[in-house]
């Protein structure tokens, strides 16, 4: 009877993890804070609203990879859309990112950016942020893209 108390505990907990870890939409982020409360972070659906409302249609988005969120949830086009065939232009992508603002207008001008997204997350703690997390993807890509990623253009 004891085993079979413990098991059912064990499949409400499991449930009730999986259930916070995966019910919630990944544009609309939540965290708990000191005393069980919970802050939910919203900038990434804010940020998308604001370019479908506030850009034109045509308009092309740079961002380190959102995957499909720039084009998907903001209805506009994308540099860098998680289809990883072509890392020539990814590397283009991220030389505009790690480059100097010169050289990096070059660069949106010859790709015909007209915004771009950045999401930094150190002020809350989010990891996985272009600023904190993914300069360690520039630098793989220069190594492997050599022709595309020079030191001397950063």
């Amino acid at each position: 009877m004891t085993l079979l108390a413990l098991l059912s505990l064990f499949a409400f907990h499991c449930t009730w993890i999986t259930s916070s870890a995966y019910s919630s939409p990944s544009i609309v982020l939540s965290t708990g804070g000191s005393g069980g409360t919970r802050h939910i972070l919203d900038d990434f659906r804010e940020a998308y609203f604001w370019l479908n409302q506030n850009t034109d249609d045509l308009s092309r988005v740079m961002s380190w990879w959102t995957m499909v969120s720039d084009s998907g949830y903001a209805n506009r086009t994308t540099l860098v859309d998680n289809n990883t065939w072509n890392n020539s232009h990814i590397a283009l992508v991220g030389k505009a990112m790690a480059s100097t603002e010169e050289n990096a207008y070059k660069i949106m001008q010859d790709l015909d950016v007209d915004y771009i997204l950045v999401i930094f997350g150190g002020m809350i703690g989010y990891s996985g942020d272009d600023i904190t997390n993914s300069f360690g993807w520039l630098e793989s890509l220069r190594v492997n893209t050599r022709k595309i990623f020079r030191k001397e253009d950063i």
